[in-house]
């Protein structure tokens, strides 16, 4: 195994090379909470909520809104995890270090289908599989937030015990 003090992120930089920049991060975390409450409040304004007005095509004056921020940050959140995933996610493999990888690696197997989902949810006609990649769109975004957050807020102590991070300081989420 190579040396992980001497590996080389895609930034260049000696040792910390592989650890997220603060744009990273906040790249990273903005367009996540922005996808997640777009998406939250979309589905429960188009499933949960109904309307008095039978020639309504939205259940609530906000919903198509939700859709368009959501679809438009997308493309963008993809863009941002590819940059981490060079600078960040293959360096510290590629170097062996297997800090935090299980909580990364569970995070990082929900983007394909999560990604691919939401894209053939506005292109397929089928009505069976249009709600086949509902659910799939469903569940493996709720588990990428599940994963990244638990990924983000957990560190292991020095006998590799994982271990609450207790300050922002240590977080380093934002």
């Amino acid at each position: 195994a190579r040396d992980p003090s001497r590996a080389r992120g895609a930034t260049g930089f000696e040792g910390r090379g592989m650890e997220m920049t603060p744009a990273q991060k906040l790249l990273l975390n903005a367009t996540t909470a922005i996808l997640t409450i777009t998406g939250a409040v979309f589905a429960w304004m188009k499933y949960f909520m109904k309307t008095d007005d039978p020639f309504a095509v939205a259940n609530h004056p906000w919903q198509p809104h939700m859709l368009h921020v959501h679809v438009v940050a997308a493309p963008v959140a993809v863009f941002v995890i590819g940059a981490i995933w060079a600078a960040h996610v293959r360096p510290k493999h590629e170097a062996g270090i297997r800090s935090r990888r299980k909580t990364g690696l569970a995070a990082l197997w929900m983007i394909a289908p999560m990604v691919l989902s939401g894209y053939l949810m506005q292109v397929l006609t089928n009505e069976r599989l249009v709600e086949a990649m509902k659910v799939t769109h469903w569940v493996s975004s709720t588990l990428f937030v599940i994963g990244l957050l638990v990924h983000q807020l957990l560190r292991k102590n020095g006998n590799g015990a994982v271990k609450p991070v207790s300050t922002a300081d240590e977080r380093e989420v934002w």
